[in-house]
């Protein structure tokens, strides 16, 4: 295999998007902090997240090969095999621990964060997935912690203001529905591979999308309150439409996912209309310190 294919390989294997979406969260987190951070620890508070997200993402393929192959997933580069199995292993477990010594050079509450999630991550591929709700709440908090991780970089301090906890639970919210999604796609290969009891299987995939569809409301309600309750940045039309524009969309995937039509663009949608509430608030803040 050609090195670049080989390079796009691991890329797919990583999901390097999702690395890239909790760096611009920790980067939020930052904005929204009173401090500033100095430059030369910079590098290091956007390393943690990138490298603990690659390696959990690695080690989530590596526990999931037999599960991808009952559900099909034959695109998947392990189950191909066009990266082997102890290669894989190795860099995972190489990334988090990289992760989490670059997280000492930031500050104690940051290193304690990044030691936490780097075990969950762990925890989570290894076993936490197959119980009910757990593992879909592991990655939840995984996928929210971007926030508060950016704010404590910066002020050293677990005092959390209102903006950064109502993004933090937002977040959470719309990562616990996207999970239950994954959970209700997963269904045969979980039950079938890992003997797996979650959230769909012992409740039936009907009234797990209802649930993911309270979340997406969540999500939405918790948006709504850190638009109007936050008044320390320097908010604008064009901000405020894309908040707006990408709720509209929240509320549409709400009622897709409690109709069960067409889970995975369910959560490519709301991956992407996070994103784009994300740059809203991202534009709001930077005009702050412009």
């Amino acid at each position: 295999m050609g090195g670049l294919k080989y390079l796009f390989e691991w890329l797919k294997l990583t999901r390097f998007e999702h690395a890239l979406l909790s760096s611009f969260g920790v980067l939020i987190g930052l904005l929204l902090a009173p401090s500033s951070i100095p430059l030369h620890t910079l590098f290091f508070v956007f390393a943690v997240p990138i490298l603990i997200n690659l390696g959990a993402f690695i080690l989530n393929d590596y526990y999931d090969i037999a599960t991808d192959i009952a559900n099909k997933r034959f695109d998947r580069p392990l189950v191909k095999q066009t990266i082997k199995k102890n290669h894989a292993f190795a860099v995972a477990i190489l990334l988090l621990l990289l992760g989490i010594v670059c997280s000492f050079f930031i500050n104690i509450f940051a290193a304690a964060i990044a030691i936490l999630f780097a075990i969950l991550s762990f925890l989570y591929n290894y076993k936490l997935k197959e119980l009910p709700l757990v593992g879909n709440i592991v990655i939840a908090l995984c996928m929210a912690i971007a926030f508060p991780f950016g704010y404590v970089s910066s002020t050293n301090s677990l005092d959390f203001p209102a903006s950064v906890s109502l993004l933090f639970f937002g977040a959470f919210f719309v990562g616990l529905a996207r999970e239950i999604i994954k959970s209700i796609q997963d269904m045969h290969g979980d039950s079938l591979t890992r003997n797996s009891k979650t959230l769909p299987i012992l409740i039936g995939k009907e009234k797990s999308a209802f649930y993911a569809s309270l979340l997406f409301l969540l999500f939405c309600f918790y948006i709504l309150l850190f638009l109007f309750l936050v008044d320390d940045l320097e908010w604008n039309y064009f901000s405020i439409s894309l908040i707006l524009i990408s709720l509209f969309a929240f509320f549409a995937l709400a009622y897709k996912s409690y109709k069960l039509d067409g889970l995975e663009e369910i959560r490519k949608v709301s991956l992407f209309n996070l994103f784009i509430i994300m740059l809203a608030i991202f534009l709001a803040g930077w005009s702050k310190w412009m």
